[in-house]
């Protein structure tokens, strides 16, 4: 759950912070939609699409002050930071284990395992911090980018696909899309300091929002329940 350094929206509200307001809202809303989704479709017996869905659901979550405007003290503001990136791509990794199989399966099992050991090492020598949490974020990137190319690749080279596939790869071009752009937010809101609150909160929530639309499509469009099949191929003469 990528989030916002400093997310403590604009005290002013002029005309561009009504805008920034705006996209603000609709996009921690549309966060909320995929477990929407999931209760209407009874979804949540397939773990996969509840781990999508709770995954947008935090993400909501974390941002829920910024959408009621609720004030938060700036060190419970640092906290909920902290805690949802150390938390991000434990999730995201067990998530891309849950929809694999095989080698990719052991390989994403070990990655996770070898990430959360690498997390205690850094909070052990730097501390539960921004300093660690800078750290660990770029890391996060590369993994998760990586992973989710992978995924994306594994999907296109197969010719046949299941309704799990199908959502899949719009679940992977999701977090593809989310993790590449939140490469400019990483720079400018964590290693430089040198954007604008106005100009990284409007972007990181642009992201969110776009984000959020390609996890939503594929569980309304292609997710379903493990009793749909792969259509039988038949067997033609002489093949």
């Amino acid at each position: 759950m990528l989030r916002l350094r400093g997310n403590i929206y604009p005290v002013n509200y002029d005309t561009s912070n009504i805008m920034y307001r705006l996209i603000t809202i609709i996009s921690i809303i549309a966060c909320f939609i995929p477990v929407i989704v999931l209760i209407i479709r009874k979804l949540w017996k397939e773990s996969i699409y509840t781990l999508i869905a709770t995954y947008w659901l935090i993400n909501g979550l974390i941002n829920i002050t910024t959408l009621f405007g609720i004030p938060v003290d700036p060190v419970t503001d640092d906290y909920i930071t902290l805690t949802a990136n150390y938390m991000d791509v434990p999730m995201v990794l067990f998530i891309f284990y849950v929809a694999s199989e095989g080698m990719r399966k052991n390989i994403i099992r070990i990655t996770l395992i070898t990430f959360i050991v690498f997390e205690i090492c850094i909070t052990a020598i730097k501390g539960f911090n921004y300093d660690s949490v800078t750290i660990i974020l770029g890391a996060s990137l590369v993994i998760i980018i990586l992973f989710g190319i992978v995924g994306i690749v594994s999907y296109l080279a197969k010719i046949e696909h299941t309704p799990q596939e199908n959502a899949m790869v719009f679940v992977y071009s999701s977090f593809l899309f989310f993790y590449g752009s939140f490469i400019i937010v990483y720079v400018f809101s964590y290693l430089t300091h040198k954007a604008s609150d106005e100009d990284t909160f409007l972007l990181y929530y642009l992201e969110l929002l776009i984000a959020t639309i390609p996890s939503i499509y594929a569980l309304i469009k292609y997710a379903g329940l493990k009793t749909d099949r792969l259509p039988v191929r038949r067997k033609v003469e002489g093949f």
